[in-house]
């Protein structure tokens, strides 16, 4: 499969080989008349340009390829009635991993019994957190501890119960603090819209 992608990045290569040449070979045929170049140094431009591409295809693919510490290790463990504290210095102490996680988040003094041969990181914390509210993420060789976001399904909004009261009307003047009558003033029942 490695083969199959290296000979598509061949035919890749060869093709954006071939435009940078036309493109260079169309532009020194437009300028032919202001620019004298000679053979020599246009071989040397177009092989340059054709080295440039290369390396920035091949360091591009290179970068994509690579695996990390965290998709290639397995481990080992083998503990009975450890606390989680100890358990996590084990891992440590056996691995390159780190663990980050706050203080309260996680009951760091139950006892657990793991007895997992060569397996991942993850399949050997899955077995740890289960049946707890943490979760864990790995990034590389630091794994985050963390409390799971409990899923609250959202409940409506509680609506008042107001009592309708039989139809009371009141009259009267709505008075500023000299006496003087003010225009346009309303009275409202509080609580409700009436």
């Amino acid at each position: 499969m490695r083969y199959q992608a290296g000979s598509k990045l061949i035919k890749n290569y060869k093709l954006v080989c071939y435009i940078i040449n036309n493109l260079i070979l169309n532009s020194m045929q437009m300028y032919k008349n202001k620019v004298e170049l000679s053979k020599i140094n246009l071989k040397k431009i177009i092989l340059v340009m054709k080295m440039s591409v290369f390396l920035a295809v091949f360091g591009c693919c290179i970068c994509f390829a690579s695996n990390s510490y965290s998709q290639t290790t397995v481990l080992s463990l083998n503990v009975r009635n450890m606390t989680i504290k100890e358990v996590f210095s084990e891992i440590e102490k056996n691995s390159e991993y780190i663990f980050f996680y706050y203080d309260g988040i996680l009951d760091l003094d139950r006892k657990v019994t793991i007895n997992m041969r060569n397996q991942k990181i993850d399949a050997i914390l899955d077995k740890l957190f289960e049946n707890t509210n943490n979760e864990y993420e790995i990034s590389d060789r630091q794994i985050v501890i963390s409390r799971r976001e409990v899923q609250v399904s959202p409940t409506p909004p509680a609506t008042p119960i107001v009592e309708e009261q039989p139809g009371i009307t009141i009259t009267g003047t709505v008075n500023d603090r000299k006496g003087q009558p003010l225009p346009g003033a309303s009275v409202a029942i509080k609580g409700t819209s009436q």
